[in-house]
């Protein structure tokens, strides 16, 4: 199933999702994207967009600097076989994220306030995930050490960029982890500028 039509099957669930980060939104800094529609393309939609790219057998995935839940919630409400873990650091981000998974009973999502390098260190969460994401604006190079310390080998991090980002650049931090980009593919995401996928394999 597509983006769309995850988020037309799973309808009511999504809508709840938007209303209650509305009405936190009024409080708490969790989006500068207001406008219902654009929520559905520019976080729901984009945040799904990474389904296809997630293997059907794996089980663990981390979202780094989750923030409002994307994209682990609505990856979450659409594979609810696979758990999901959402790394916040900032409390007021992880308050909402744990009121938020209550609130659409999500059974399959655990949130961990901690900064992602923190983490990475963590016996809990070292090496523990099959597929991790990131989907901060920083650059490849800044983001991987966040992230790859958190995939098991023989897992894959995912990181959603901009199509301009030179990832070349990132070779060399990558090699460190023992990693290397896998493959880019072009995402085309309605109402969205244009943006590309690295599939980036831990050995």
């Amino acid at each position: 199933m597509n983006a769309n039509g995850v988020l037309k099957s799973k309808k009511d669930i999504f809508d709840r999702f938007r209303d209650e980060l509305l009405k936190w939104n009024e409080q708490v800094n969790l989006t500068a994207i207001t406008d219902p529609k654009e929520i559905e393309s520019k976080h729901f939609l984009d945040s799904l967009s990474l389904l296809s790219f997630i293997p059907e057998n794996a089980k663990t995935f981390v979202d780094v600097g989750s923030g409002a839940g994307f994209p682990g919630i609505p990856l979450a409400i659409a594979r609810p076989d696979l758990q999901v873990t959402l790394i916040e650091s900032i409390g007021k981000k992880a308050k909402f994220l744990e009121h938020i998974v209550e609130f659409l009973e999500l059974q399959n999502v655990e949130v961990v306030t901690a900064r992602g390098e923190d983490a990475g260190k963590h016996p809990d969460y070292k090496e523990k995930f099959d597929v991790g994401t990131a989907r901060a604006v920083a650059k490849l190079n800044k983001l991987a050490p966040f992230v790859l310390p958190l995939i098991k080998r023989g897992g894959i991090f995912l990181a959603p960029k901009s199509s301009k980002e030179n990832l070349e650049e990132a070779e060399s931090t990558l090699k460190k982890y023992n990693a290397e980009i896998q493959e880019i593919k072009q995402m085309e995401i309605e109402g969205l500028s244009e943006r590309i996928v690295a599939v980036i394999k831990k050995k």
